[in-house]
């Protein structure tokens, strides 16, 4: 995921690390403004809590860095998360 729904316990088996870690490295990255994290609205509190959140890059370089990816907008696979990314940053 290079931007979108964050899911912690999936991603810490993806790539093998602990979980305790992967929250810190997620911490790291949310002090130091590489990060920022997003909670889903609901109407329902308890949807609202128990769903997980987003977690977008605050600059749009870094993360097409991460992914190796600087074609064109109009030729990009993700250019949907690049938008829901801009707005987020807006």
């Amino acid at each position: 995921n290079t931007c979108g729904t964050f899911n912690s316990a999936s991603v810490s088996k993806d790539i093998k690390v602990a979980l305790n870690t992967l929250s810190r490295y997620v911490q790291i990255l949310k002090d130091t403004f590489i990060i920022g994290e997003l909670s889903p609205f609901f109407t329902n509190k308890n949807n609202e809590i128990s769903k997980n959140k987003k977690l977008f890059f605050k600059d749009l370089g870094s993360r097409n860095l991460q992914i190796s990816s600087f074609t064109a907008l109009g030729d990009r696979v993700d250019s949907g998360a690049l938008y829901e990314n801009y707005v987020y940053n807006r």
